[in-house]
């Protein structure tokens, strides 16, 4: 079972707390500031870090789910 991260730009409001939490995972876009996840599955050892950085998010615009597939995803 591993952590699997999405985002919503549309609610992102570009604060950047995420990716001062966890740069490791998260970023802002040099456009609109607005974040950018550099790591979609995230190792187990960042798991407490993952959460203090989307409890850090004002705008809600971070999601976590638990994933039975800790592979990363393969485009056709």
């Amino acid at each position: 079972m591993g952590l699997f991260l999405s985002t919503d730009t549309e609610k992102c409001c570009s604060s950047g707390q995420c990716a001062a939490a966890l740069p490791e995972v998260f970023d802002q876009d040099d456009t609109d500031g607005r974040v950018l996840l550099l790591q979609e599955r995230p190792p187990a050892d960042l798991a407490g870090a993952v959460y203090e950085a989307v409890d850090c998010c004002p705008a809600g615009a971070i999601t976590v789910r638990m994933s039975d597939d800790c592979q990363p995803s393969k485009e056709p």
